[in-house]
């Protein structure tokens, strides 16, 4: 196998030639049969083996996956001095914001047991998968789950565990997902206590295992988004919470989360408001300045929450993992049978007699 960092024409940007993955190619691999494939640092090995890197275009003769070249494409050299400079601004200026602290969400609304029954859809409507949200109290300590189990058998199951005394703080977490509806496998397990992340994850068939250090921040929230957003305020202009990505590299990201005003919902003829909030992630650094130009920024996700003495979750819409379609999850509608199920067992033991 050999490897190549891989040269955009003028006119296009290339993508990833994995099934399914519209990330730009930065590297292009060419196996023992003489075979090129073009792919991203998520689908690829060659970043390990940047130091020896040497440069190559693809073949000419090769079709390959594009869009329209970005107006400032870091896979060139920047065509001005001028935007050279704004981009060098951009990244100092990305440095030095990454550094402001975030502060743990105090408790306004103490969690307790709940059982919930979910669907996830399309944007379009078509049912993907059932779901559960489990949570159990034992001290003053919440035990939460959500689990999807899809219609084609993947399985998407988080379980978080986290504290309420004054502040949410989360002491542990653990995600799987799995099976054809998630093109990456992935397991990710979080002991917050020990500033420990690990990482189960399948790429081109090979499994990988890894456990970082990674100091966590307090106000970490990764399995608890539902819960924080019932407990911040829509007359905070933003609140910026921290999260670690669930990708095959794990890292720390900020989630700026903001009101966007109202919306109606009703139920049994009657109307209510919801707040519509907005996460957007922040990756923080020069990385976070290069994600959107090279079209890697993940999608802003929404959450609409309904209001009053105990606000509740109504909608999610976003990805479920990096790359991912936007999906919807919602409240399931509960229909239930009119047939009592012990009824013929009853009516038999009665002909007995």
């Amino acid at each position: 196998m050999e490897f190549f960092q891989l040269h955009h024409p003028l006119n296009a940007t290339v993508l990833c030639d994995r099934k399914g993955c519209e990330q730009v190619a930065d590297y292009l691999e060419v196996d023992d049969s003489g075979h090129e494939y073009r792919l991203c640092a998520i689908h690829t090995d060659s970043k390990t083996h940047s130091s020896r890197l040497p440069t190559r275009k693809p073949s000419p003769d090769l079709p390959f996956r594009s869009r329209p070249a970005d107006p400032f494409n870091l896979n060139r050299t920047a065509s001005t001095l001028s935007g050279l400079l704004a981009f060098m601004l951009a990244c100092i200026f990305a440095l030095l914001s990454s550094t402001v602290l975030a502060e743990p969400i105090p408790v306004q609304h103490k969690e307790g047991i709940a059982h919930a029954f979910l669907v996830l859809r399309t944007r379009e409507g078509r049912t993907l998968a059932a779901g559960e949200l489990i949570q159990d109290v034992s001290g003053d300590q919440i035990s939460s789950e959500i689990v999807f189990h899809f219609k084609d058998g993947s399985v998407h199951d988080e379980v978080a565990v986290f504290s309420q005394e004054h502040t949410f703080r989360l002491i542990s977490d653990h995600l799987v997902q799995k099976g054809p509806s998630f093109p990456h496998p992935v397991e990710l397990t979080i002991d917050a206590k020990k500033n420990e992340v690990t990482v189960r994850s399948t790429e081109n068939g090979k499994e990988k295992d890894a456990t970082d250090h990674i100091d966590l921040p307090e106000d970490t929230v990764n399995g608890m988004i539902f819960v924080l957003l019932t407990n911040i305020s829509s007359s905070v202009p933003e609140t910026k919470v921290s999260m670690v990505a669930p990708t095959s590299k794990p890292r720390l990201v900020n989630l700026a989360i903001s009101p966007k005003g109202e919306r109606l919902f009703s139920f049994a003829g009657t109307t209510r408001k919801a707040f519509d909030y907005d996460l957007k992630v922040e990756i923080g650094g020069v990385a976070g300045v290069v994600a959107p130009l090279v079209g890697k920024q993940p999608p802003d996700t929404h959450i609409w929450v309904s209001g009053g003495a105990a606000p509740t979750v109504l909608r999610f819409e976003g990805a479920l993992y990096e790359g991912g379609p936007i999906w919807r999850i919602d409240s399931a509608t509960v229909k239930l049978s009119n047939e009592n199920l012990n009824a013929k067992s009853i009516g038999g033991k009665n002909k007995r007699k």
